[in-house]
């Protein structure tokens, strides 16, 4: 059986106003509609999500949230679906993204196993308990943990984004309604200066660093002035920067020349971001401290630094 629960995205505009730059709305309900699909990813169910007539005053938009949960199992998940979109909304402040990598694997271990423990507490407690402490408790946290998945926090950041950067609106709100559209429960009310406190402006990862790794050189251009190149690493071709100083005199000092298939031995950093959907992405190469060059003929050159010159 269909479960049905519904939500009301209420934007207050200046001297009661009820009409919106259309373009910025769309943006912001593209990012909403973008939370909910992460969220329901995370929280393993289908759902199919409406839109709803409006109301005069203000801007309010209603949702209309249909689950048809084959395994009754997360049939509680399915019921609690609107409420935990309002609160991952509203009320959990999203803090700047700025670690490395293994923290970010680690993050998301933790996250993915605290929230199927979560809903396993959840699908245990019977239906009519719902308004208890202890049920209010748990959905709290699973809006918690939800809201701290990158893919969310980018979008709900994007999504303040675009309201804080339209003057007329002046709060922002959210709750659970009835199929009749009425209140289930009290606004949750985020004023225009707290904003900024769900807006990430720095999402970026700390570099990944590769130690001894071969690169197949495509298109070498190291001159005086100049030092890019082209390479392969794991099958892929990229552009990267040669920060080895010493390498890069070296080369010049004796003229070394690169063909196509040369490979360097050296340390790779990868430079790294969170684009707009949450995803890790590579933004940059760097090489640092050849060590040797192999060309394709088999001949090898051993590179040796002086222990009190730095490779870069």
């Amino acid at each position: 059986m269909d479960k049905r629960n519904y939500l009301e995205l209420h934007f207050y505009l200046e001297n009661h106003d009820h009409t919106l730059n259309a373009k910025l709305f769309n943006l912001a309900e593209a990012e909403f509609i973008k939370i909910v699909e992460e969220v329901a990813k995370i929280l393993k169910i289908e759902v199919k999500t409406n839109v709803l007539p409006r109301k005069e005053g203000g801007l309010e938009t209603f949702y209309e949230f249909v689950t048809a949960p084959e395994n009754e199992s997360i049939r509680n998940i399915a019921v609690y679906f609107g409420g935990l979109i309002s609160k991952i909304l509203a009320d959990v402040v999203a803090n700047n993204i700025k670690t490395d990598t293994e923290t970010e694997k680690l993050k998301k271990q933790k996250l993915e196993l605290e929230i199927e423990k979560l809903k396993k507490e959840l699908e245990e407690i019977d239906l009519k308990k719902e308004h208890s402490p202890e049920v209010i408790n748990l959905k709290d946290r699973l809006a918690l943990y939800a809201a701290e998945t990158n893919k969310v926090k980018i979008s709900k950041s994007n999504f303040y984004r675009f309201l804080n950067s339209e003057d007329k609106i002046i709060r922002f709100a959210t709750r659970q309604v009835n199929a009749d559209l009425e209140p289930l429960e009290k606004e949750n009310v985020v004023p225009k200066k707290d904003f900024s406190k769900f807006i990430i402006n720095e999402a970026d990862i700390e570099p990944d660093f590769k130690n001894n790794v071969e690169i197949e050189i495509v298109s070498p251009v190291l001159k005086r002035s100049r030092a890019n190149w082209r390479g392969i690493y794991n099958d892929k071709a990229f552009n990267f920067k040669m920060k080895d100083k010493r390498f890069q005199q070296m080369v010049i000092q004796k003229n070394l020349n690169f063909s196509s298939g040369t490979l360097l031995i050296c340390d790779l950093e990868l430079k790294q971001k969170l684009d707009s959907e949450g995803e890790v992405k590579i933004k940059g190469h760097e090489v640092y401290n050849v060590i040797q060059i192999v060309y394709p003929d088999g001949e090898v050159i051993d590179i040796i630094y002086d222990e009190n010159e730095a490779p870069f």
